[in-house]
């Protein structure tokens, strides 16, 4: 997909590939894949609105466009049943400092990749030892928190699609940190 604009079979097919990476860790209570090209694309019966905003946080431009795009965006709507205007995308190339990325107004901040984690973290810890766990992040100068959330980035499971199972388990303790269920398991 190198060079060109991604197609709708590019998109099909990564949408397909993340799916199996689901099936493949035993994650079958997830809803069948619906045929996006015959219900025209996300429509109210396939996605959720939802009274919260989570602020997903990459390391380079490149987290949401391209082929990490496409499967960031496969995950947000088929995976957590929510749209790209439903949450907050912003990377560390938006230029404003660890404080001012944690005071957006969110209920929880997901960092992709080590280069996020480390920085929301402020630590070198490798992402393996801090992906997965909420954690209380303080918020300088002030007595809040934020509640930050450290996994995969999409552009390391599009070149690994073993860690995207990870990735999900991931996403689930912020689903249950927010109270919610993946729609297909309601």
């Amino acid at each position: 997909m190198s060079g060109h604009s991604p197609t709708s079979s590019d998109l099909f097919a990564a949408a397909a590939s993340v799916l199996e990476g689901l099936s493949d860790a035993g994650l079958t209570h997830l809803a069948p894949r619906p045929n996006l090209s015959e219900c025209g694309g996300l429509s109210p019966e396939n996605t959720v609105d939802l009274p919260f905003e989570i602020s997903f946080i990459g390391g380079h431009a490149s987290t949401f466009t391209g082929s990490s795009g496409d499967l960031f965006s496969t995950i947000l709507s088929r995976g957590l049943g929510l749209r790209p205007n439903q949450v907050l995308q912003t990377t560390l190339q938006d230029s404003i400092s660890r404080t001012e990325f944690l005071q957006q107004p969110a209920k929880l901040f997901v960092a992709l990749g080590q280069e996020a984690s480390q920085f929301l973290l402020g630590t070198s810890q490798p992402l393996a030892d801090i992906q997965g766990r909420l954690q209380a992040v303080p918020i300088a100068h002030t007595q809040n928190v934020a509640w930050l959330l450290c996994t995969d980035h999409p552009a390391d499971m599009v070149r690994d699609p073993s860690i995207k199972a990870k990735c999900w388990q991931d996403l689930l303790v912020g689903m249950k940190h927010l109270g919610l269920t993946p729609p297909a398991a309601k």
